[in-house]
């Protein structure tokens, strides 16, 4: 595959994932109407369980097997991807609360703070170096950040919580 058409493939992807990742909330919205009743906790258990079959199918599908095998006999690799994936859990779960209890935009401003975050967990615990250009888009964030936070009068922590714990799992996916 060229450059350009795997430029243009993961571009797509791109946008297809930010876009589901927009209707996730209606998503939530509608279950919560419809169930009255049911938690967030409860919604989290439902996505890791039906995730389980869909995984199965995914790797049947692409012939992963020997691969998936690979990686469970590696116990540091396991116990590696058991804490990104419980950090996954916890981001997964303060998102899912945050729509139900009608905190959207808490939890995307939590998510908008994610590139300061990942950030400050490269350059300390991975050794990256920012290059000239991050530090102005940074600080763009930052103003991004610093602005809605004023507006509203407070930082919550559904907030600062939402965006470290997705950063977090993804530092520690890094090190897999």
């Amino acid at each position: 595959m060229s450059e350009a058409a795997r430029f243009r493939s993961g571009l797509i992807f791109g946008l297809i994932a930010y876009l589901w990742w927009g209707l996730v909330p209606l998503y939530f919205a509608a279950l919560k109407a419809e169930a009255a009743g049911i938690g967030a906790g409860e919604i989290l258990a439902h996505r890791i369980t039906w995730s389980l079959p869909i995984m199965f199918v995914l790797v049947s599908a692409v012939g992963g097997w020997a691969d998936l095998f690979r990686v469970l006999r590696d116990r540091r690799l396991v116990l590696v991807l058991l804490l990104s994936s419980t950090l996954l859990a916890i981001n997964w779960l303060l998102y899912i609360y945050a729509t139900v209890t009608d905190r959207v935009a808490e939890a995307s401003l939590g998510y908008y703070m994610m590139p300061l975050v990942n950030a400050a967990l490269a350059t300390w615990f991975l050794g990256e170096r920012l290059r000239p250009a991050h530090y102005p888009a940074l600080a763009l964030v930052a103003v991004g950040v610093v602005i809605p936070i004023i507006a509203a009068g407070t930082f919550t922590r559904c907030r600062s919580r939402s965006g470290s714990t997705d950063s977090c799992g993804s530092a520690c996916r890094s090190k897999a």
